[in-house]
């Protein structure tokens, strides 16, 4: 993922607004509205990345087994 490269000589500032984005984006990507986003607690948006990442495992599993 070239885009992360250097991200961590980023500004604690500057860290906190592009993890903001990248998860909204993540979210949008996914189909929830951006006014749902909005309203989400930080409990809320913890598990809603979580079962992001378990699905995206699962695939990315799945799909090492069709290929092996």
């Amino acid at each position: 993922m070239l885009f992360l490269r250097g991200l961590g000589n980023l500004a604690p500032g500057e860290a906190v607004l592009y993890s903001h984005w990248i998860t909204t984006l993540t979210f949008l990507e996914k189909g929830i509205p951006y006014e749902a986003i909005q309203e989400f607690t930080t409990d809320q948006i913890n598990i809603i990345l979580a079962v992001i990442l378990a699905k995206q495992e699962r695939e990315n599993e799945e799909e090492a087994r069709r290929y092996r």
